[in-house]
This record gives C-alpha cells, structure tokens and sequence, in this order.
C-alpha cells in the first residue's frame, strides 16, 4: 500500500460514486488486492513484469528470458481478459508496465497512462528500452495523466504535450481529529518524515538539520516512518545517528497505516525528498492542519508556497533547513495562517471534479469516424476571436474531432481542457 497505490483507490472510489463500473487488475495478490476487495471492487490477478532497471543493472539479467516469457504469455491473458470485459477505457496507473498497454493497443481499447513518479530521480529505476519507451507510451495512449507540473514538465521533454494532463492525486482524510492544533515551540518539538527510506527521500537533510538545531539549544525529537526497502541505506542513517549522539533524538520506525493519527501526533512535517512528484503525506498533512517544511524542488514547491501555504528549504542545504525550522518554531510567522492557507489550496488542486473532468470529457473528445478538423489560435487569451472560436468548436463537435494549436497556454487552453478538446503548444 504505497501512496499512489492509496490514491489509486481513492481515485476508484471517485468513480464508482458515478456509477463507472471497475475492476482492477494486479500483478500479484497483495494488501493492495486485499483492500480493493473489500471496498467492494472486482479484482483479476494476471502476473506480469515491468520494462524498469535499476539505476546500473543493464538491458539483459539473469531472469531476462523468464521474465519475457512470462510477458508474452501475460500479454494473452490481457488480451483475452479484454475480449471477454469489452473495457471502455484502460489505465495503466504507473510508468512501469508496458504489458497491458500492449494488448489495448492490438485490440484498439482506449488506454491512459497515470503517472505518479520521475523514475531514475526518486527511485532509482530507469526504462529498459530507453527513448523508446516514451515513443511506445505516446503510441498506445490517448491521453498520459500525471499528478503534478514537475512530472508534466519532466515527460512533456519526451512525450507530445498535447497528450499530457495535469490530474493532482485524490487525498482523502477520514480523520475527526481536531485542526486547531497547538502551535509548535522551540520546548523538544517533534518532527515527522513519512514515507519509503530511500536515499532519494533527503533523511540526511534532517538528521544534519538536528544537529546544528542542538547547537543553537534545540532539541528537537524526529520519526522517521516508512517501509525499508534499503537495508544499506538505513545502516547509514542508523551510523550517522550514533555517530554525533542523536540516539534520544531519532526514532526509526517501519510502515504504518494510521496515517492521520501519526501525523496528529507531531508538530512539523518534513518533506526533504528532492524529487517528489506529487508528496501525498505533504497533503495529508496540510488537510490535517500541521505545518508542513518541504524541499524547494518537484511537485513539493507546488504544494507548498513559502511563507503562504508552509515553508521551503533548498535541497540538500541542511543549514537552510535548520534555519527555517527556527524561524518556524521562534515565532516569525503566524503558523495558523499558515496551515489555513494550507488546507485551503490542497483542497482546491485536489477536488475531485478535476479529476473526474480529465476521465470523463478526455475519453469522449475524439470519435474515430468522424473528420477532422485542426485549429490555429493565434493567441493564447480570451478575446472576443477565441470566444468565437470557441463557439465554432461546440457547435462542430458533434460532427467533426477538433484539436487545436495554441502559441502558449493560458485561458483559452484552461477552457479548451474544460471542454476535453485536444491541444497543443508551439511556444515557449
């Protein structure tokens, strides 16, 4: 139960409140499966591996020639599973699985990829195939959803913009605990960092960051909470902490599904992660009212406007990160401000008609029976030409496909996406 497979089945539960009947599919039975079934949905288990490396493991290995075979035969089970369902739309809800991408693009079944991560930056993986993983991805999707403008702009190098969306993840909070929380102070505050130990996540950013707050007479308590996946990695971090005597200082500790109460229980969050692409700890914690400091990098700064919504250090900067902890904990700003600008932006980006606009108006904005007509805007704004141009396409949608090329994005392309019309930028 990682975060995006958690906002997977949020995003599900969006949809199956307007009546879209689902079923989800796995590679192996696990927590995931487990709790889909239980809220209810069908689950199909059809084994299969993914195109990723890690960061130095090469195109062949070991397990190359069972794992294509393996492949192979999961492509037609997918494409039988397909024939029998008659899917009206398919997402892949990763960038790491290429095999049912495949089988929707023999049978011509619409499919999205939704994308959660930048891949070699945060995890350390990197396409097997390249270049041409992008081209194949382009190829067999209709639309590429990603849940933040980091990964937009990041993709957006490769894939052809005009298939991209912007999709913020669904982060729901079923919590009653109270949001007036207290305001945290220099007297042992207790800090948290959420999420995977990997070493893309910034932990040491933190524990450098406590030692030069003990210089200044602060003594400050930090959880570290996730799975651990890199053994080397946490004997690191478990070495750095008795090198320079943070032991009463560092708690490491494993998953934990009581998400809310965890983050209740602390006075700053920490998102230290360099490149995160959405950060769904970051918004539970905003909806729950606690402050929240984050790396100035990836889809944190979007969350995250310093001094408005929360504060930002630079990555890798533990210095800057100590100092912004105490301007937080002094006093310098109003941190109930702070946190009510909070959860008031992250409810914004994360309304559920957002994501529900880019399943519903992108799955129906293309009839392949019909022709085609391509229009050029020659600004990006809305002038009285573009809401003509506007009026145009409403009125031939229904007899003709319509896509668009703007010079820039702007308004116009704000209601273009509204519309689920399909465009694209030449600009800068």
């Amino acid at each position: 139960m990682s975060g995006a497979n958690f906002s997977l089945l949020e995003f599900m539960q969006e949809l199956q409140q307007e009546g879209v009947k689902q079923v989800l599919v796995v590679g192996q039975a696990g927590t995931m499966s487990a709790r889909a079934q239980e809220l209810g949905f069908d689950v199909k288990l059809i084994p299969f591996y993914g195109w990723m490396r890690a960061r130095n493991q090469g195109f062949f290995h070991r397990h190359f020639v069972r794992h294509q075979f393996r492949n192979l035969l999961s492509f037609f089970l997918f494409v039988r599973f397909f024939w029998k369902v008659n899917p009206e739309l398919v997402v892949s809800f990763t960038s790491t699985h290429h095999v049912a991408a495949s089988a929707c693009w023999l049978l011509r079944i619409r499919h999205y990829y939704r994308i959660s991560e930048f891949g070699q930056l945060d995890f350390g993986i990197r396409f097997a195939w390249g270049r041409w993983a992008y081209r194949f991805m382009n190829l067999t999707s209709a639309h590429i959803l990603v849940n933040s403008k980091a990964l937009f702009d990041q993709y957006a190098l490769h894939i052809s913009a005009r298939k991209l969306r912007v999709t913020y993840n669904a982060v729901h909070i079923a919590s009653t605990l109270p949001l007036n929380r207290p305001i945290p102070t220099s007297d042992r505050p207790k800090l948290l960092m959420l999420g995977q130990v990997l070493r893309s996540k910034g932990h040491f950013d933190a524990l450098r960051a406590l030692v030069a707050l003990r210089r200044q007479g602060i003594i400050a308590q930090l959880s570290i909470v996730g799975g651990q996946q890199d053994a080397a990695y946490v004997d690191e971090i478990r070495t750095f902490i008795q090198t320079f005597g943070l032991t009463d200082q560092v708690e490491i500790r494993g998953f934990s599904s009581q998400i809310d109460q965890l983050v209740a229980e602390h006075d700053v969050l920490l998102m230290c992660s360099s490149f995160e692409a959405f950060g769904r700890v970051t918004v539970e914690a905003m909806k729950l009212g606690v402050p929240v400091i984050g790396s100035n990098s990836g889809g944190t700064k979007e969350l995250i406007w310093h001094g408005t919504t929360g504060l930002l250090y630079e990555p890798g900067n533990a210095d800057d990160l100590a100092v912004q902890l105490q301007d937080l904990l002094s006093g310098k700003y109003r941190v109930d401000i702070l946190t009510a600008n909070a959860r008031k932006h992250v409810q914004e980006i994360t309304h559920k008609a957002d994501r529900l606009r880019s399943f519903q108006t992108s799955s129906v904005d293309s009839k392949p029976d019909l022709p085609r007509i391509l229009w050029q805007a020659h600004e990006s704004e809305l002038s009285g030409a573009n809401l003509s141009l506007l009026d145009f396409i409403d009125a031939l949608r229904p007899v003709y496909n319509v896509e668009v090329i703007l010079p820039l994005a702007g308004s116009l392309s704000q209601e273009l996406d509204k519309r689920g019309v399909s465009f694209f930028q030449v600009g800068q």
